[in-house]
Order: C-alpha cells, then sequence, then structure tokens
C-alpha cells in the first residue's frame, strides 16, 4: 500500500467534507432568511434535481457506452461544456 498516496487522498477527502459545497451555503442562507421550516422545500427540491441529474446521466451513459463514436461525442460535449464554464468565470 502506498502509505503517500492514502494520506494524500485522505486530506482531499477531508478538505472536501469540511468545507460547504454551493448548494449547502444556499440552504444556509435561507434558512436564515426564511426559517428552518421553509427549507424542507429547497432541500427537496435539491435532492429531485440532484437525483434526476444523476439518473439520466447515468443511463446516458450506460445506453452509449457500447459505441466507441457515442462515447468519443459524449466526451467532447463534456469537454465543451467545462471550457464554457471556463470561459464564464
Amino acid at each position: 500500500m502506498d502509505w503517500v498516496a492514502l494520506g494524500e487522498l485522505l486530506t482531499i477527502l477531508a478538505i472536501g467534507l469540511l468545507t460547504p459545497g454551493p448548494n449547502a451555503l444556499t440552504c444556509f442562507g435561507h434558512s436564515g432568511l426564511f426559517g428552518p421550516r421553509a427549507n424542507i422545500k429547497l432541500i427537496a427540491g435539491m435532492v429531485i434535481g440532484f437525483v434526476t441529474i444523476e439518473l439520466s446521466v447515468g443511463l446516458l451513459v450506460d445506453a452509449v457506452s457500447d459505441s466507441t463514436a457515442a462515447m468519443n461525442v459524449l466526451h467532447w460535449i463534456g469537454m465543451a461544456f467545462l471550457g464554457a464554464m471556463v470561459v464564464a468565470m
């Protein structure tokens, strides 16, 4: 076992787990403005959206995983999206 790689992995995981993401920050702000009970609908909407996106992407990748050309197209669509995100920032 490579102990250095394990230490680096655990460090990255700890940083990711200890810092809030955009959904958590949105929930904190929404809860502060509208109260904790109003946050239930927000969190439910985030969960529904996340599950919908994960299922649709998973099903798409599963459907085209046998075709090398389709996977290349999907790969380049993803790269174009990431490039657009970089330009937008």
